[in-house]
Order: structure tokens, then C-alpha cells, then sequence
């Protein structure tokens, strides 16, 4: 469902605007928030517009800028005064922000994810891990750069629809000798499941079994992304 745009009246916001624009042209653009970011794309379609409430309830509902931007138009949709005309500018940044990571890739830039924190981005910002309740499998090189992604939907129940035979054999067919495992749930786990940690076990036996190593399993809830190789389970 689509909200009419609230027409708030605007206070004199004007010098507050030339400064988020200035403070943008002078760099870095790290120094703006991400609320300020919000802000200042919500001023380019809404323009005279007291814009602030909207891109408070945006990052509410969404609770930062990466999941904002991996948004579907129905997400969009259900936040108390958005546009269509918005949703669609929020759909085209989208667009060019896939086109660029693709054309990096191409360029010779290949993604290498060595630690949780470059893994934890690079979820984040993929919009291909937005949704949830999916097996993803990322099959890495010997340099731990990026081969391919493949996943699995869940089952109702949550449980793994794939075998781990199944798993390590896509992974030698394209001669891969690393994995990540990356389980993603629109609940909370119960935090670790058995039927996670025994899957990430047998993941483990089979592929070492190939020379595969499993360097992480994720697991992605409404809290967050927990790490089973930090919390040292069934890694060395």
C-alpha cells in the first residue's frame, strides 16, 4: 500500500540545507550521518518539503542506510509517508549501485572476503542477501576471492532443503576450495540451533574430506549477524 505524501509545512530550513549540501561538496562523505544522507535524497524529490520526520521513520523502520537501500517497493510502501515518485528514485539508486559493484567485478576487481567484518559488509550491501529465510553458499578461492553465490530457500520449518553432499560437490565442479555458509531468518534464532550447528558439522567432515574448508557459517536474524567462528564452533 501506497501513503499520500504528508505536506508538512516547512520552517526556514534553507541555511540547514546549504550546509548538508556544502558539507557533502567538501568531503569526505563519511563525515554526513546516514540520517543527513536520507535527508539529502529526500530533499531532491521533495523539495520544500519538511522532509526530517520522513527519513526518521525510514531509518526506524529499516534501521540503517545499506537495509534502506536494499528495500523492496512493497517495504517502501508501508512507511507512513512515502511517494511513489520517492520509492522510485530509491529503486534507481538501487539500480546503479548493483551496476557498479558488477562493473568493479568485471574490471579485474574480484571481492575477497578474509574477515567477518568485510563478510558482514558485503552482505549488507548486496541486495541478493536481502531476502530472508535462504541458505546462501558463497564458494570461494584459495585467496578467499569470490567464486560464485548459490542459495537454497529454507523450508517452512527453517530446516536445510539442501544435502551437505550436494553442497560440496557444486563446489568442486567449479574447482573452489573455500566456502561460507550464510544462513538468513526473518525471526530470532535460538541461538545456536542444534540443526544449524549440526549442518555446519557435517558441511565441515565432508568437505575436508575434498580439500574444501568451510571458513564461516553466518547466521542472520532480526538482531543481527552472528559469527559461529568467533564463537568457536567447529572452527580451527
Amino acid at each position: 500500500m501506497i501513503h499520500n505524501l504528508y505536506h508538512l509545512p516547512t520552517p526556514p530550513q534553507e541555511n540547514h540545507r546549504t550546509r548538508l549540501k556544502d558539507k557533502l561538496r567538501q568531503g569526505p562523505a563519511d563525515i554526513l550521518t546516514d540520517f543527513e544522507l536520507v535527508e539529502l535524497m529526500l530533499y531532491q524529490v521533495h523539495n520544500g518539503f519538511d522532509v526530517r520526520p520522513l527519513a526518521k521513520a525510514l531509518l526506524e523502520r529499516f534501521g540503517g542506510l545499506n537495509h534502506l537501500l536494499k528495500a523492496s517497493p512493497e517495504e517502501l510502501g508501508e512507511v507512513p509517508g512515502i511517494s511513489r515518485s520517492l520509492i522510485f528514485y530509491l529503486e534507481i539508486t538501487q539500480a546503479l549501485f548493483e551496476r557498479l559493484m558488477k562493473n568493479n567485478r568485471k574490471k579485474g576487481h574480484p571481492q575477497t572476503l578474509n574477515s567477518s567484518k568485510v563478510i558482514y559488509h558485503y552482505l549488507q550491501t548486496n541486495k541478493h542477501f536481502s531476502t530472508p529465510n535462504r541458505l546462501h553458499v558463497l564458494y570461494l578461492y584459495s585467496d578467499q576471492t569470490l567464486a560464485f553465490h548459490d542459495y537454497e530457500n529454507l523450508s517452512d520449518q527453517g530446516d536445510y532443503t539442501i544435502t551437505a553432499n550436494e553442497l560440496i560437490k557444486r563446489g568442486l565442479i567449479k574447482t573452489t576450495t573455500r566456502i561460507i555458509l550464510v544462513t538468513h531468518i526473518t525471526s530470532v534464532f535460538n541461538f545456536p540451533a542444534a540443526s544449524q550447528l549440526e549442518f555446519t558439522k557435517t558441511v565441515k567432515e565432508i568437505g575436508a574430506a575434498f580439500s574444501i574448508k568451510i571458513d564461516d557459517h553466518i547466521l542472520w536474524d532480526q538482531k543481527g549477524m552472528h559469527s559461529l567462528k568467533e564463537l568457536a564452533f567447529y572452527f580451527d
